[in-house]
């Protein structure tokens, strides 16, 4: 039996991740997987979960993470737990979403 969550589950993801209280543990994976970033991180604020429709059916953990590095820069970190094909264009199919919900919103509506 293991004493340990797995990070992959969607529970333990959120708790491990989401959470204001693990903030140092957030930060610290991110600089350490985002090591060709020239400024380390040196700040992060957690942004407001937001689940689109359309994704939240996928049952899939979202979090984006707004980042400050060390001269000040700033920018978004999404971080996700998913399982994703390897064939799959991830950055295409991201960037699909927000035009896929104002369909959905248009179709929606009448």
């Amino acid at each position: 039996m293991s004493y340990f969550l797995d990070p992959k589950n969607d529970f333990a993801f959120k708790h491990l991740f989401g959470e204001e209280k693990h903030k140092d543990i957030l930060l610290a994976f991110l600089n350490d997987i985002l090591v060709s970033v020239q400024n380390p991180i040196a700040d992060l604020t957690l942004l407001p979960i937001h689940q689109d429709p359309g994704i939240a059916l996928l049952r899939r953990s979202i979090l984006d993470v707004l980042c400050r590095d060390t001269e000040g820069k700033q920018y978004i970190v999404e971080m996700q737990c998913s399982s994703v094909h390897p064939s799959l264009d991830v950055p295409v199919i991201i960037s699909a979403r927000p035009t896929a919900s104002r369909i959905l919103r248009r179709t929606t509506a009448g």
